[in-house]
């Protein structure tokens, strides 16, 4: 790793020898000093950098570092003060919780040399992480163009997952229609991220991908199934048990008046009053009641 202080040098920076971080804080070539607040909360730190390293699954790059320098505290009875961290020359150097308002913490890079330090743009900085950490940033371009890789892939297995569900068709059954349904497909990142990315084939992924999590029927009842034939045969049998439900309820309301509305409402709303009429045959509703829409809009009340 080159010098900080001939990577500054070649970029024609000069350094000073000290350098105002936040509120009240400073940096010099030997000593990190920041403010503590109490009411802000913050714990400054510092800490050296000694490398980069990168996350494709956040899009990220990270400084790697050391931990965290010793420092020592001065605090008022208040709670506010400072600390203090020993510095060492051609480092560079990450300073975390630095107090700038009471409600404005940040942080800060900077370098340390022989003769000064220096805090730098982000193009600067960019530059001079590039010099000083060439091997971290060349396996961070290996793992991006992996990563580039990976999303082509990811993208080819979800264009043909949904072709394939296209071609995935409904069960048609004595005129009861079951359509599939699917589960949500992943997006690319997550596709790229999930534990079976690399053990799985391609054609594995698709046809997973492409497969139906289960039926549905909705009309003219709604009933579910891992298939379309068991979604079907579902629907006849609710189908059958509320024609049976019905007639019941119909041989229970002879002497009734007739109900108005649509067939389904009128459906509905026969069960409403049969259930009314054996819970309190003496309802006076019951013979004044003549709509559908009254039943269901007023079942709560029978219940």
């Amino acid at each position: 790793m080159q010098k900080i202080a001939e990577l500054l040098s070649k970029m024609g920076i000069e350094v000073d020898e000290k350098i105002v971080m936040g509120r009240s804080g400073s940096i010099n070539k030997d000593t990190a000093k920041l403010e503590i607040q109490r009411f802000a909360g913050n714990k400054p730190g510092v800490r050296r950098i000694t490398g980069v390293t990168y996350s494709a699954k956040e899009n990220k790059t990270s400084y790697l570092s050391s931990g965290y320098l010793s420092y020592e505290e001065s605090v008022s009875g208040g709670g506010n003060g400072s600390r203090t961290f020993d510095l060492e020359c051609d480092c560079m150097y990450q300073a975390t919780g630095v107090l700038h308002s009471s409600s404005r913490i940040r942080e800060h890079i900077f370098f340390v040399t022989s003769q000064g330090v220096v805090e730098l743009d982000d193009d600067a900085e960019n530059e001079i992480l590039q010099e000083l950490f060439q091997s971290d940033y060349s396996a961070i371009d290996m793992d991006k163009r992996k990563y580039r890789e990976n999303e082509e892939r990811a993208r080819y297995i979800l264009k043909s997952a949904q072709e394939e569900r296209a071609e995935v068709k409904s069960i048609t059954i004595d005129g009861i229609v079951a359509k599939p349904e699917f589960s949500t497909l992943p997006n690319v990142h997550e596709l790229v991220y999930s534990n079976a990315f690399v053990s799985k084939g391609d054609d594995e992924f698709v046809i997973e991908l492409s497969l139906p999590t289960h039926f549905v029927v909705t009309t003219p009842v709604f009933s579910k199934a891992q298939s379309g034939e068991e979604a079907v045969d579902l629907a006849k049998r609710t189908i059958a048990e509320r024609q049976e439900a019905i007639k019941r309820a119909e041989e229970t309301s002879v002497g009734l008046p007739k109900l108005s509305g649509s067939p389904k409402q009128i459906a509905w709303a026969i069960q409403i009053r049969a259930n009314v009429l054996s819970k309190n045959p003496t309802n006076s509703v019951l013979k004044k009641a003549t709509t559908a829409k009254y039943w269901i809009e007023n079942r709560c009340q029978f219940q």
